[in-house]
């Protein structure tokens, strides 16, 4: 595995106002960095907000920036500078970071606040703050798209990224690639049974309820990560020396078992769905929007429009709708009034439960995939809850190449008895001259090895090479990486004794 430390790391952050002016700070090219510079860069990463599985909330990785402009030029109130007016949240920011003369992209993100904070003590400070896309995506409606019951969850999310993308501009386009979109472990669901309020919501329900989470990745591509499918082999870095290191259990450490509350999904009878009475049309279209549907639609059988006038002839043009709203056009040869009878079919919303282990259990919610995957959903749930040290938070100059989901081989034997391989969940850089950055990393799997065949080998690796089994590092050269490193963290006091045995 390779070295997960640096020495130095350096940062440049580049500026495209709306306008279309471009400068780069932290840069000597550029004339602006003789009078502005970046007293502070702190960016953070993130696959999921703080939650009881940390899966499923769904966040926005953030840039926050301290500028001392001592020519006023990046003060958004001043009139005479040449940037004045568009210091705002139309501007948009691109991080890029440079290591061993490596030039590696951090990501776009986009303005929220551009704001002086001058006061006596910095005459001459701005401050920005800027999120990434998925910010963006969340605030969206979700747009109304063929739904039934069954929906492939990968068809259904790629969908809606295609219809959002009509509506937002260019240079805020939701971009994917269909290899790093995956759900295959629970791959269909009732989408009657998603919260559909915003993009946030929706997305939240994706992921918590499949175990996948939903994120953007530097390049600005979203993706996805199933939490219960990590190895061993997938580490490339291993994080031997920190400024700091904490270990815990997060939220989970509180919790037992699982409890899942979900349903059966039937289809019920055709019904009225809603209806609207005595509505005025004219000749033409008309549009009649957002039709409250109540919930859980499955489908919608008929429509039937019935005309004051039977001589007029009134007819549906086009419907859409989702789990709780419909938008009509209804055209018309004339004006007249007519009553809108809506019929379809619910799903059956009934709650079930499955439980497993102890009293103090996680509850968690599922109404979206079927019935069928629930105990297997459980189950992996209650994998990650009896993890040991699930959760740990290390501060160290890390390499930047490291990403959010990577696995990594964390050792911190010596400081405090822990090590093991763990997922990247968090990263917060504070991107000055050296590049601190505070990890948070998840447990989702156990390294699962015969100890007792180990041992019982042991005496015979000593006899055959007792010159090459132990190199400054205690790996046994028969061996693989990954059970060298198990063995030294589960058979400590075996290992301890055979040293000084053998050193003294």
């Amino acid at each position: 595995m390779i070295n997960g430390q640096v020495d130095r790391i350096t940062c440049k952050i580049k500026f495209t106002l709306s306008n279309g002016t471009v400068f780069i700070l932290n840069d000597n090219n550029y004339d602006i960095n003789s009078d502005n510079y970046l007293s502070s860069i702190k960016l953070r990463e993130e696959i999921s907000s703080n939650n009881d599985l940390t899966i499923g909330v769904n966040s926005s990785n953030t840039l926050d920036l301290v500028i001392v402009t001592n020519n006023k030029a990046l003060i958004p109130e001043n009139e005479n500078s040449l940037y004045y007016g568009y210091m705002n949240d139309t501007a948009m920011l691109e991080v890029y970071i440079i290591e061993s003369n490596d030039t590696l992209y951090f990501g776009k993100y986009y303005v929220k606040t551009w704001k002086s904070n001058i006061t006596s003590d910095t005459p001459n400070n701005v401050e920005i703050s800027a999120v990434c896309i998925m910010s963006i995506i969340s605030e969206q409606a979700v747009p109304d798209v063929l739904i039934n019951s069954g929906i492939n969850i990968k068809d259904y999310l790629i969908d809606i990224i295609e219809e959002l993308n009509q509506t937002l501009p260019s240079n805020r386009q939701i971009l994917y690639r269909e290899n790093d979109i995956n759900f295959d472990e629970f791959p269909t669901m009732q989408f009657s049974n998603l919260d559909t309020e915003n993009m946030g919501n929706c997305l939240n329900g994706l992921s918590q309820c499949t175990l996948t989470n939903i994120f953007t990745s530097r390049d600005g591509y979203i993706k996805t990560d199933y939490s219960c499918d990590d190895e061993g082999n997938e580490a490339t870095y291993e994080l031997n020396v920190m400024v700091s290191a904490n270990a815990g259990s997060g939220n989970l450490i509180n919790y037992d078992g699982v409890k899942v509350n979900y349903s059966l999904g039937n289809v019920l009878d055709i019904e009225s769905i809603a209806g609207l009475y005595q509505q005025n049309v004219v000749q033409g279209d008309n549009e009649f929007k957002d039709i409250d549907l109540g919930q859980n639609i499955y489908k919608i059988n008929r429509i039937e429009i019935i005309a004051d006038d039977n001589n007029i002839y009134v007819g549906v043009k086009s419907a859409r709708y989702n789990k709780n709203k419909m938008s009509l056009v209804v055209e018309a040869d004339a004006s007249t009034k007519i009553n809108i009878n809506i019929y379809g079919q619910r799903l059956d919303d009934t709650s079930l439960v499955y439980e497993i282990d102890g009293k103090n259990k996680l509850e968690l919610n599922n109404k979206v995939i079927f019935s069928t995957y629930i105990e297997k959903y459980a189950q992996e749930v209650n994998k990650l809850i009896n993890y040991k040290n699930n959760c740990i938070t290390i501060q160290g100059y890390f390499n930047p190449r490291i990403e959010l989901t990577d696995i990594v081989y964390v050792n911190c034997l010596n400081a405090m008895g822990i090590s093991g391989y763990y997922k990247v969940i968090s990263m917060e850089w504070e991107l000055g001259i050296f590049g601190l950055c505070e990890m948070t990393l998840m447990k989702t799997f156990n390294t699962s090895f015969d100890l007792n065949a180990i041992m019982n080998n042991l005496n015979e690796l000593l006899e055959l090479n007792i010159g090459g089994i132990f190199n400054t590092n205690y790996l046994y050269t028969e061996l693989s990486d990954t059970e060298n490193n198990y063995c030294n963290e589960q058979l400590d006091t075996e290992l301890t004794e055979l040293r000084t045995l053998l050193y003294g």
